[in-house]
């Protein structure tokens, strides 16, 4: 708890006295600074499951597609994401991403708290650095760093909300640029 304080305190001093919000995402990159040697244990959210995208409460990915220059046939398939399959238990997490194009699929498996490769999630020659790691808030992040061209980071927060969907939170650094997006999941039954 004093580990936390310390690092609201520095996001604090480091922002404008006009912005005082915090977001998981910005607690995840301070989490990453601060060795948390007495931390609440990672609690594992109940994420397993087959999830379809709500599109209209969901935002927009054009900035970050554009941030990355994805190409329009690549565009066009994200567009047309339908939704996500998920496994997660104290040890791994895997996700598979399912859309109207049969060929465009995204699988990526982990061994939680563990580095590894995978293929770049834009489709592009090359592999991205990525973990995947349980929050003691209850929520599972996903970091990645790719090289050129369009080398970046990202992160990606998996949560459920009090409705009982699934949130997807995701912040990209491309280029000095940072793009943050949102998109929502409800269970399919």
């Amino acid at each position: 708890l004093a580990l936390l304080s310390q690092v609201l305190q520095r996001h604090l001093a480091s922002t404008s006295s006009t912005s005082t919000s915090i977001s998981s995402i910005e607690l995840v990159e301070a989490d990453a600074q601060v060795e948390l040697v007495d931390a609440e244990p990672a609690k594992l959210p109940g994420l397993t499951g087959t999830w379809i995208k709500d599109n209209a409460a969901s935002d927009s990915m054009e900035p970050a597609m554009t941030l990355v220059h994805l190409n329009g046939i690549t565009r066009t398939a994200v567009r047309l994401v339908k939704g996500v399959k998920i496994t997660l238990n104290e040890r791994q997490f895997e996700f598979s991403v399912f859309s109207v194009i049969s060929w465009f699929k995204v699988t990526e498996r982990y061994t939680l708290g563990q580095p590894c490769e995978h293929k770049r999630r834009d489709l592009r020659r090359g592999k991205s650095s990525n973990l995947a790691r349980l929050t003691p808030w209850g929520s599972l992040i996903v970091e990645c760093e790719w090289g050129a061209p369009h080398a970046g980071r990202g992160i990606d927060e998996f949560s459920l909300d009090d409705q009982g969907r699934m949130i997807l939170q995701c912040k990209m650094l491309v280029g000095g640029e940072t793009v943050e997006y949102r998109t929502v999941y409800r269970r399919k039954h």
